[in-house]
């Protein structure tokens, strides 16, 4: 009786193993506890912990471990696919399955991603034999561009059946629909099909895989984040999907001194509430924010929840481009990638929720993303993420793309205003043996915001840059000298573009501080570059005419970002030129012996009534046929 009562207890207790499970991965095997048959040749426990595809070719690979629960039962993991599933690159993951084999014919339920029949959803099948029946079909797209997921479905003991996904990583479950189907009534095994290119072979992680009784949620949504989306609005984050009908309702909110917002909108993810109101947040003020009766999809409600923020309106040059690894390449020590660090001077976080980075002819919006006070983010690609993540904050960003000898790049709030530009160029590394790639070039003093190629310099760091740290060249650089004009060219009929050497404060700027002789006066109108503010085009009621020389002057003084002051005796000349033709310059006096302190110089003579501007000239010594020590000379009207 006892050897028969010990047998019944072992038979016991090997179903109830078969019944339910649960799998991290963490004991860094696939072999025991729980154990899997199958490709296991296919598979690894990676050094994350997580069961990841390590197939040798192209083709499919299944595993399977012992699993007999289908009634009232939940089964939860996560996927995680690095890339666009396909009609040859897509999952199976079998709930229920009468044999191992789930690669053959088999009688169960399965989650499918990728296919065509999908719609590059999360979708359920019920499998008969070798035939696939698609019995919920999953939001379109969920899935288009792979990533990772939080995947739950359950099946109460009747027969119904619903299936949940998570996109965002946070546990906020969306429902992919409902169904009900009990053609299959039992299970042996749970297990997961894989059919992927050679590309691929290694692109498919699992991990947390639960089979087991459903999980009551008895617990109410919290707040998780709380984010300032523009002077008017926040944006609220919860733990978990949220009843539309409590979100929704304006009477569940409160901000101090302010009162309900005037609408309030749940997003798609069901977990994040736009909050509007219509009075406008005080620059540095702290609020309050009180929230009450919010419902999840389970019945929970919350209890009031009481949190503060401070809105900070963001004032031009409060982020600045302090970093710019544009030519990674050879890499000292760090990734072999491009990125841009961004700085953000103030003492408030800053969020840069459809801000606008702009690089070259190219933009990217930035997602929602907090900067933090005195912090730094990096900008890279958006597959080069992971690789800086151990340096900061990092960013990805489509089609973020460098070029190696300079360009303007420049970032733009969510109104559009430029908050600060760089244009940079590969001739401010002043260290010719880093001139190849591999040093980043790094801003040496962040106040002085308008700099440019005086504020930037190589980096000194032993692994060739700084990202997501304080510079190496750090240094106080204030800028002490005064801005220049560098040309003024007719660039219409009536109107001319003035540049000058630095960035100015352009936004005070009216008509009456500039005046044209020769009759013309001051300009009607004006425009200003916002991008960099170092040139600006003025408009004129009279047309200009060919062969005069015309002279810009001012009547105010223009200052740069840091307050130096223009001379107010500055002058630019300009005109239409024309083509010069061989003889019509000449080289007319030539000093090559100067006595004590003097100095070399050639002087040149136009011997026509034709006006030249001499920027398209060159002057060079030439011996013997050879031609050497080539100087561009300036712009200048004669």
């Amino acid at each position: 009786m006892y050897k028969h009562l010990c047998i019944i207890v072992l038979l016991f207790l090997s179903v109830n193993t078969f019944a339910q499970f649960s799998d991290d991965f963490s004991d860094g095997d696939i072999t025991n506890n729980p154990t899997w048959t199958g490709n296991i040749d296919s598979f690894i426990v990676n050094t994350n912990n997580k069961l990841q595809l390590n197939a040798n070719n192209a083709g499919t690979s299944y595993i399977a471990t012992a699993s007999s629960v289908i009634s009232n039962t939940e089964w939860r993991f996560t996927v995680d696919i690095d890339f666009h599933p396909s009609i040859n690159n897509n999952v199976s993951v079998f709930l229920v399955s009468d044999t191992s084999d789930v690669s053959g014919s088999s009688n169960g339920y399965f989650i499918k991603i990728g296919e065509n029949l999908s719609n590059d959803g999360i979708d359920l099948f019920k499998k008969t034999g070798t035939t696939e029946t698609k019995i919920i079909d999953g939001t379109a797209g969920v899935a288009a561009s792979g990533g990772l997921f939080n995947i739950k479905v359950i099946r109460d003991n009747s027969g119904n059946w619903e299936v949940f996904v998570d996109d965002n990583g946070g546990g906020n479950f969306i429902s992919q629909g409902t169904c009900f189907d009990n053609t299959i009534i039992s299970s042996t095994y749970f297990g997961l099909f894989l059919k992927y290119t050679s590309s691929n072979t290694a692109n498919i992680k699992f991990d947390d895989i639960y089979i087991g009784n459903i999980v009551i949620d008895n617990i109410p949504p919290s707040l998780n984040n709380l984010s300032i989306l523009n002077d008017t609005s926040l944006v609220l984050n919860f733990s978990e999907s949220l009843v539309e009908t409590s979100a929704e309702n304006t009477t569940n909110y409160l901000v101090s001194t302010i009162g309900n917002p005037t609408n309030v909108i749940l997003q798609a993810n069901n977990s994040d509430v736009i909050l509007t109101f219509s009075q406008q947040f005080v620059s540095t003020q702290q609020y309050s924010l009180s929230i009450n009766n919010i419902a999840d999809l389970s019945g929970n409600i919350s209890s009031q929840i009481d949190t503060n923020f401070l809105y900070y309106k963001v004032k031009k040059y409060d982020i600045v481009i302090n970093e710019i690894m544009a030519d990674p390449s050879p890499a000292v020590y760090l990734p072999e990638v491009e990125y841009v660090e961004l700085y953000n001077k103030t003492d408030f976080d800053i969020n840069l929720h459809n801000y606008v980075f702009n690089y070259g002819n190219y933009n990217s919006s930035i997602p929602e993303a907090d900067i933090e006070a005195n912090s730094y983010i990096i900008l890279c690609k958006e597959n080069n993420v992971q690789e800086l993540e151990t340096y900061g904050k990092v960013i990805g960003l489509a089609n973020f793309s460098l070029n190696n000898n300079g360009q303007l790049l420049s970032i733009e709030d969510n109104k559009g205003n430029i908050i600060h530009s760089v244009n940079y160029n590969i001739t401010w590394i002043r260290d010719d043996n880093k001139t190849e790639g591999g040093w980043s070039l790094e801003q040496i003093d962040p106040n002085n915001v308008c700099g440019g190629e005086y504020n930037w310099d190589v980096s000194i760091a032993s692994n060739g840059g700084t990202p997501g740290t304080k510079n190496s060249i750090f240094a106080e650089n204030p800028d002490l000298i005064s801005p220049e004009i560098i040309r003024a060219v007719i660039s219409d009929t009536n109107k001319i573009t003035v540049f000058f050497t630095e960035t100015l404060v352009l936004d005070t700027i009216t008509s009456n501080y500039f005046i044209v002789d020769n009759g013309v006066g001051n300009p009607v109108s004006l425009s200003l570059n916002s991008l960099n503010n170092t040139s600006i085009e003025l408009d004129f009621n009279s047309n200009f005419i060919h062969g005069t020389i015309y002279k810009l002057s001012f009547n105010k003084q223009i200052a740069d970002c840091a307050g130096n002051l223009i001379n107010v005796n500055s002058f630019v000349k300009f005109a239409y030129p024309e083509q010069i033709a061989k003889n019509d310059i000449i080289i007319n006096e030539v000093l090559f012996n100067p006595i004590n302190a003097g100095v070399d110089y050639v002087e040149i003579y136009n011997r026509t009534n034709k006006v030249f501007d001499l920027l398209d000239l060159q002057i060079a010594n030439r011996e013997d046929g050879l031609v050497d020590n080539i100087k561009n000379i300036e712009h200048l009207i004669i």
